[in-house]
């Protein structure tokens, strides 16, 4: 508790040296209104910011650009209008006095111009919509200031989806998620409209989680995460998608932010380059998880030392007459870790006397064109370059500190990417897309290890070469009224490495009652390949040759359907209901009529160590489910966030039997508040809090005696996770304060992750002096204090 208090003074410390500032700053709010479908400026457009009085407007010019000056800053509510199309809504988004705020207003025709359709849509614009309207269900649009202001995420994207139903964490020191008790090995990262290699600081193979998000809040837009029965042009997942967006920087002046905190320094800048027409931004951040442990605040152990460090940048070239645009783009990320042994020697784990060097270094480019043509229709196409490094080595040391290679991991995946599609609106009620997308998948992988059962040094991956994937998709938008929306289509991929194909349909639908509920429903077929590192574990012949047992193994598979109820109230409050059922096939398993291993409870890698064993695409499993969503938007400084889910996930292999899967928890919810209080006209203070309460992960019990035999771990796998760990709680609270002066604005937060520092459940481990099994510890009681300034 001492850390706490101290913590809280430190903060405390900040706000009370402020000086007063009494003369209220103004900013300037400018974009532009488009055709959501076509691109096409909308001219003449209304542009007002409602919660002013009197009431400040202005209306778009020739190319759909508008322009407010002298705002007053604080949080502000906008509008945007055009006669026969959707008005746009957002609330209580911050405009604060160092940048300006640009916004892209897109609009969607209407197909009736009745006062009551329109009241429906306005309601509708005040939720987290998708950004991509061809996305039907269990689908939101989140911002850069969720993603900041929710406590425990420390502005990375997949901490903050924890607030989501239906999302769990696995563990406190990764942000993989869980959704819908999938595996995260089956979500994928998308950046400006393309696939990438995960994004994640310390990522580890097949997962696509790590440490922390190599995304900078200060680069990125408001982005898309869905979580089932996702749109055709989605593909390569089966849990879930990241749909990320960079933003562009300003045009007109040059703007700054530089912030610090236990985490480490971050320095961002934008600006013109040619002024008013083209422009650049760009992050960088360098940070030591060290400067953490030197306060004895450990996110993953006192002998683990981390650091890290990536930068982001976005360069933004319209033409002339705005119709044909030219963006050069991109995010790069090196991490470490080194993990020491216990050198006082006493050992009661084997974990302890080991030594581990992990580094993890990823990066992606890409070039994008799109121009809009003249028959209410755009393409784009973009050019992209993504690789990932993974390497890791392990040793042991005896009791003279004589080391021994136990498991050496090197792993490079990458992949060149083109991509176009075409997007063509043929009237209000029918939109089209459909797209292409071309990859070249290169690796070079190679895998060591000690096997504890045959006492031997072991490679099963050394492997280097390319494939191919082609993938194509068809989606159609289709509003017979303004009440009733389809979206169908079709996915198709081809996989080179072993001639896969897949054609997979897709449909959603949305039925609005009235201006308060509607019904949904969704369902398609997904798949994606094996982790690479799979497909190429070798083995060898009687002859000595190599060969590929697992070259065929079938796309991972998984049908989905959900059916949705939503229901707006008054003041910004909103319920949705979802039912969802997941059929998953295709899933490898060991194919020797005992073995209970089922690929997609491994939390990482490219299936445990196999000694020689075979993996056969016969596994199946099932995930059924009831997400609840009771959630209030930021409005009179208020906002929270209630989610609660009811599920059950298990897994078949046949003749064997159906088990649970690690996953199936049974139950997860998170209960999030936070309130605003302006304190003078240009300061603010935010408190919010997220209390996190989830059914334990399950695992495999231990053998007794085979672990005694190797003084390590050994499952019990003729009981695959029948035991389950205590409930999962967790409270993270978030105190933020922002002040604002003329020239800058500055901002001092203090997010904290367990604050009541509760001792959960990590994984169970063995101890060898007591022969007997114990659980290792989730994260404990961590605060990240950060200052930023703006200007």
């Amino acid at each position: 508790m001492n850390k706490l208090f101290s913590t809280l003074l430190l903060f405390t410390f900040f706000i009370t040296i402020i000086s007063a500032q009494n003369e209220v700053p103004t900013q300037t709010i400018k974009g532009y209104v488009l055709d959501k479908d076509t691109r096409q400026p909308l001219i003449g457009a209304t542009v007002y910011v409602s919660n002013l009085e009197p009431t400040l407007g202005t209306t778009t010019e020739v190319d759909g650009s508008f322009r407010l000056e002298n705002v007053p800053i604080g949080r502000r509510d906008i509008v945007g209008e055009y006669l026969g199309y959707n008005p746009y809504f957002t609330e209580g988004i911050i405009l604060n006095s160092a940048k300006e705020l640009e916004l892209n207003i897109e609009l969607l025709e209407s197909i009736s111009v009745a006062t009551d359709s329109v009241a429906t849509v306005f309601a509708q614009q005040k939720t987290n919509r998708p950004q991509n309207e061809m996305s039907t269900v269990s689908s939101r649009s989140f911002s850069v200031e969720e993603a900041q202001k929710y406590p425990g995420s420390i502005a990375d994207p997949s901490r903050m989806a924890l607030g989501f139903a239906g999302v769990q964490m696995g563990k406190d020191n990764n942000n993989d998620i869980i959704i819908r008790s999938n595996s995260s090995l089956g979500i994928s990262w998308r950046l400006e409209g393309v696939e990438i290699m995960n994004p994640n600081h310390f990522a580890r193979q097949g997962s696509s989680g790590g440490g922390i998000s190599a995304f900078s809040g200060s680069v990125l837009s408001n982005s898309d995460f869905s979580t089932a029965a996702f749109a055709p042009e989605y593909g390569n997942a089966i849990a879930g998608v990241f749909d990320m967006k960079f933003r562009k920087g300003n045009r007109d002046k040059r703007e700054y932010t530089v912030k610090a905190g236990l985490l480490g320094l971050d320095f961002a800048t934008e600006g013109p380059i040619q002024k008013g027409r083209s422009s650049y931004l760009f992050n960088y951040r360098y940070s030591t998880l060290g400067i953490l442990n030197a306060f004895g605040l450990h996110v993953v152990d006192a002998r683990t030392t981390n650091n890290f460090q990536d930068l982001s940048f976005h360069f933004y070239f319209p033409s002339k007459d705005n119709k044909s645009i030219f963006t050069v783009w991109g995010i790069g990320g090196l991490s470490t870790e080194v993990k020491e042994p216990e050198m006082e020697k006493t050992w009661t784990l084997f974990e302890e006397q080991t030594a581990y060097n992990f580094y993890s270094n990823m990066a992606t480019v890409g070039i994008t064109y799109s121009r809009i043509l003249k028959n209410n229709s755009y393409i784009k196409t973009i050019a992209s370059y993504s690789v990932s490094r993974i390497s890791a080595e392990r040793d042991s040391v005896d009791v003279n500190l004589i080391s021994s290679r136990i498991e050496s991991e090197n792993y490079l995946n990458g992949r060149y990417d083109i991509t176009s599609f075409y997007n063509k609106k043929i009237n209000a009620k029918v939109n089209i897309k459909t797209g292409l997308s071309f990859k070249t998948i290169f690796y070079d992988l190679n895998r060591n290890y000690f096997s504890f059962s045959t006492r031997e040094n072991i490679e099963d991956i050394e492997w280097n070469g390319h494939s191919f994937q082609t993938q194509y998709y068809f989606q159609t938008r289709y509003r017979p009224t303004e009440k009733f929306t389809i979206t169908t289509g079709i996915y198709a991929m081809a996989f080179s490495f072993n001639t896969s194909l897949s054609l997979e349909p897709r449909i959603g639908m949305k039925y609005q009652f009235n201006k308060y509920a509607s019904l949904t429903f969704a369902a398609g077929l997904h798949s994606q390949p094996v982790p690479m590192g799979t497909y190429l574990i070798y083995q060898t012949d009687e002859f000595g040759n190599y060969f590929l047992p697992h070259q065929n193994l079938k796309l991972l598979k998984a049908n989905h359907v959900v059916l949705g109820y939503n229901h707006s109230f008054r003041n910004n409050i909103h319920l949705n209901v979802e039912l969802y059922h997941q059929y998953l096939y295709n899933v490898p398993i060991i194919d020797d009529g005992k073995s209970t291993f089922w690929m997609l409870n491994e939390l990482k890698g490219y299936g445990k160590h196999l000694d020689n064993v075979l993996l056969t695409s016969e596994g199946k499993g099932r995930n059924i489910g009831m997400d609840i969503t009771f959630e209030k938007y930021l409005s009179n400084n208020l906002f929270f966030l209630i989610t609660g889910s009811l599920y059950k996930s298990t897994y078949t292999i046949d003749n064997i039997g159906t088990y649970s899967t690690r996953y199936d928890g049974r139950y997860s919810s998170s209960f999030m508040m936070g309130k605003e209080f302006t304190l003078k006209k240009n300061n603010a203070l935010t408190f919010s809090f997220r209390n996190l309460y989830n059914g334990g992960l399950r695992y495999t019990p231990g053998d007794p005696i085979a672990s005694a035999a190797i003084r390590n771990l050994v499952e019990d796998n003729n009981r695959p996770f029948s035991e389950q760990m205590k409930d999962y709680w967790r409270i993270d609270v978030q105190l933020a304060y922002r002040k604002d002066k003329p020239k800058y604005a500055w901002s001092l937060i203090l997010d904290t992750q367990n604050i009541v520092n509760y001792d959960n459940q990590r994984e169970v481990i063995y101890d060898y002096n007591i022969n007997d099994f114990i659980f290792k510890k989730q994260s404990g009681f961590v605060p990240v204090v950060s200052f930023q300034v703006d200007f």
